[in-house]
């Protein structure tokens, strides 16, 4: 307990003494089409450079790396011109904040009709209050209220009625002063190479009740979160089992277009346990701790780069490992991603290709004590698809209008017989990959995103899709044809306070 307060302590007193700038907050959700456009202007805009890995991302500090793009003559340059407006408007003003120094009221309202050939109609409206004071105090939060799609929660919610639903996602209270900064509250984490693939902390699980520290500096980002998780309805341990995540990450930018991060996270629980002191500690090693106490605390490696080459290219790599098999008696329990993307040169128009491969090993993410498997609220923190399985894309995009990305794509998902929730009282044996009888889907389809305006956008999506031993039962196929149709409405307002 001790150890405990001494961190607290240390977290709230140097914030005051630290020059420099602080990593601010709120945060812009893993989701949201601001990053959409930034990937794109990334590989077309000069001096957008920042932890791209490590999200969700503030957006005082996108705001700023956004301001500071330069634009380059040559194939493209009227769409780059028309992302870059978009993104400074919506986030303008909470760039220029501690420039100012001045009170910021930002509010912001969000409604969408989407609708699948496959679903009900459903429609999403999301409110977003933020309240900045003088440099160091940001108070925020998101109401997102559905009709008939309780999947857009990031969090269990129950139904009011019939059809709608309510949650606050994320928000809370965050303080910075020099080059620290602190968050009590509810936010996600996304720490990856793909915003929803992400093989550690994955864009679509659920948010986390937590608390983090954060240090930045030009070429350094070090990021500490703890948090408590929530019991979800399905999960199978007595309601006494208390279950925490305590990780911590450091992001190093080597050069200007390289960057490259270690995280280390555990997820430990017991019967009415609370937080563990040391794990509490920012700068503590979680594996040491979990070896040298003999505890059976769930430990997990991760490591991922990302390389930029200028107005042509970009790699991004990650790997994680969760159970290390120091002997080589048995196979890691691990998995890995790689993202490629680039300006296509073969077209005159505004054009993109790329490809993605994710691998995840059979036992991934799983453990032989139940509350201690990589989950919340039932359901998986790390790649979404769980382990036992790999995913290949392929992708090309264009741009016309403007205004228009058209985006065709190709894939294949294969998915073995291994489950996160399987009873592993020991590392899965060297079995072929994937495992016992593989599911596999083959998809192709074609996305417009269309954005006549800062207030408005539209999607639309055709896709067909075939799988074969469905839910790995032998013979068992399906093969079908979806289409998709979104339209979203956008307003914002901000008020400035002397």
């Amino acid at each position: 307990m001790r150890g405990c307060i001494v961190c607290l302590i240390c977290a709230f007193a140097l914030p005051l003494i630290a020059p420099g700038d602080g990593f601010a907050i709120p945060t812009e959700p893993s989701a949201s089409w601001v990053y959409d456009y930034i990937d794109e202007l990334r590989l077309s805009a000069d001096s957008l450079s920042f932890f791209v890995t490590t999200l969700p991302y503030e957006r005082c500090e996108l705001g700023r790396v956004v301001s500071r793009a330069a634009l380059v003559e040559g194939t493209g340059e009227a769409r780059m011109g028309y992302l870059l407006d978009l993104v400074n408007r919506e986030l303008g003003s909470e760039a220029a904040w501690k420039r100012d120094r001045k009170n910021l009221f930002v509010g912001e309202f969000m409604s969408g009709l989407k609708a699948r050939s496959n679903a009900n109609v459903g429609m999403d409206n999301l409110f977003r209050l933020s309240f900045y004071f003088h440099e160091r105090v940001a108070l925020w939060t998101y109401l997102l209220l559905t009709v008939t799609d309780p999947t857009a929660h990031r969090m269990e919610t129950k139904p009011w009625g019939d059809y709608f639903r309510a949650s606050f996602d994320h928000g809370g209270l965050g303080y910075k002063g020099g080059r620290f900064s602190l968050f009590l509250g509810r936010d996600e984490l996304a720490w990856g190479i793909q915003r929803p693939k992400g093989l550690l902390f994955s864009g679509v699980a659920p948010t986390m009740d937590m608390l983090k520290f954060t240090y930045i500096e030009e070429k350094v980002l070090f990021t500490s979160v703890h948090s408590r998780l929530r019991r979800g309805e399905d999960d199978p341990w007595d309601e006494t089992i208390n279950r925490y995540v305590s990780a911590h990450r450091l992001d190093l930018k080597l050069w200007p277009r390289l960057t490259f991060s270690l995280s280390e996270v555990v997820l430990y629980g017991g019967e009415y346990r609370g937080f563990d002191p040391v794990y509490l500690n920012p700068i503590s090693v979680f594996y040491g701790e979990q070896w040298n106490s003999g505890s059976e605390d769930n430990v997990l490696f991760a490591g991922d780069f990302a390389l930029l080459f200028p107005r042509a290219a970009q790699i991004r790599f990650e790997v994680v490992i969760d159970d290390f098999q120091y002997d080589f008696a048995r196979p890691h329990e691990m998995g890995f991603g790689l993202d490629f993307r680039a300006k296509n040169p073969l077209l005159d128009l505004y054009s993109l290709v790329g490809c993605s491969y994710f691998h995840i090993r059979n036992g991934t993410y799983g453990h032989k004590i139940e509350y201690d498997r990589y989950t919340h609220e039932n359901k998986i923190i790390g790649y979404p698809y769980g382990p036992d399985g790999d995913f290949l894309e392929f992708w090309f995009s264009f741009s016309l209008p403007t205004e228009a990305l058209w985006t065709v794509r190709f894939s294949q998902r294969r998915q073995g017989e291994g489950r996160v929730s399987d009873p592993q009282d020991a590392p899965p044996e060297d079995v072929k990959f994937p495992s016992g009888i593989v599911e596999k889907t083959l998809q192709a389809g074609l996305d417009v995103s269309w954005r006549p305006s800062y207030n408005w956008l539209i999607k639309g999506g055709l896709e067909w899709y075939g799988t074969s031993n469905e839910d790995n039962i032998e013979g068992v196929d399906e093969n079908g044809v979806c289409v998709a149709l979104a339209v979203a409405f956008n307003f914002k307002r901000d008020y400035i306070r002397e």
